[in-house]
């Protein structure tokens, strides 16, 4: 298991299009995710549940990754995250 604390980038926040984008990469990946913030934690592979964390721009996720392709499914998630629109 690892696991990183990511910055959410996308001004919107963490909205339904970024929840989608997220749970697709983890759903072509063998590990399993969860995203957490302020206690609220999800599956990343679950839209809905992506979408409750409720985060804005710059606040801090943390992401763990576990399973046989952990590090490359953390790598996967974090672009994501970390990226501008």
């Amino acid at each position: 298991m690892i696991q990183n604390v990511c910055t959410l980038k996308d001004p919107a926040g963490l909205h339904a299009r970024l929840a989608a984008r997220i749970a697709e990469a983890a759903r072509g990946c063998e590990s399993s995710l969860s995203i957490s913030f302020k206690g609220i934690e999800a599956k990343a592979t679950d839209i809905l549940g992506l979408m409750q964390i409720d985060a804005n721009e710059n606040d801090l996720l943390l992401v763990v990754s576990d399973g046989p392709d952990e590090d490359h499914a953390l790598s996967q998630v974090r672009s994501i995250i970390e990226t501008v629109g």
